[in-house]
């Protein structure tokens, strides 16, 4: 979609407002972004999952439909009120959801890319993380994983089905921190990750022999 006519004004320069669409396959469908909960106020995306719909080219080339710090102003025709207000349209959207949107200026898109990338990076060296590639055939696909229930706020591996295909990707005390991007802090959350997912999946884990499942 083209940009709308209305424009905001910011260091004196008016930013066009931008329409894009984003296709759901089903009612169900995630459309792969979380909203900055610092500011519940306001719907400014926060991450973009890769291989989302957010994360789809734009029709006019210029990049995903939807990047970190772009703001959500309406969603089909409908003022956002707040982050909250925001995520329950896109959640009852039926099928397209057409999203009227602030676009972060290209200098701030370049920074916070520039800063995330370096925190991940020290994050990740810190806490002894990798990243790991695991393949589902088919959205239907059993990957033979369970997550441990006793840890209500850690996905930490409990078993790994030798046949399965995360066997020789995860191990027992595996502990996942994302998927595909996507923060995961309760084994429901990427037990859901990995159901909604096909084809190549990234993981972000903290291997067995760096972390203490026993901790709280």
């Amino acid at each position: 979609m083209g940009t709308g006519m209305a424009a905001t004004l910011l260091e004196g320069q008016p930013i066009e407002h931008v329409e894009v669409v984003l296709s759901k396959s089903e009612p169900t469908t995630r459309v792969g972004i979380a909203l900055w909960h610092d500011l519940p106020e306001r719907a400014i995306v926060h991450t973009v999952q890769p291989n989302s719909p957010a994360a789809a080219p734009a029709d006019d080339g210029s990049g995903p439909k939807l990047v970190p710090f772009d703001e959500i102003l309406t969603v089909n025709g409908e003022m956002c009120e707040s982050a909250l207000h925001a995520v329950t349209m896109i959640r009852n959207a039926e099928s397209a959801v057409v999203i009227r949107k602030l676009p972060c200026p290209l200098r701030l898109t370049h920074a916070a890319n520039l800063m995330q990338g370096s925190w991940r990076a020290i994050m990740e060296q810190r806490l002894g993380l990798e990243r790991r590639a695991l393949h589902k055939a088919a959205l239907n696909t059993l990957l033979g994983i369970s997550f441990s229930p006793e840890l209500q706020y850690s996905s930490v591996v409990k078993t790994v089905n030798a046949s399965g295909p995360a066997a020789g990707v995860l191990v027992e005390g595996d502990r996942v921190i994302s998927i595909n991007g996507e923060r995961c802090d309760e084994p429901s959350g990427a037990a859901a990750l990995l159901r909604a997912a096909d084809g190549m999946i990234e993981l972000t884990v903290q291997p067995a022999a760096r972390g203490d499942i026993r901790a709280v």
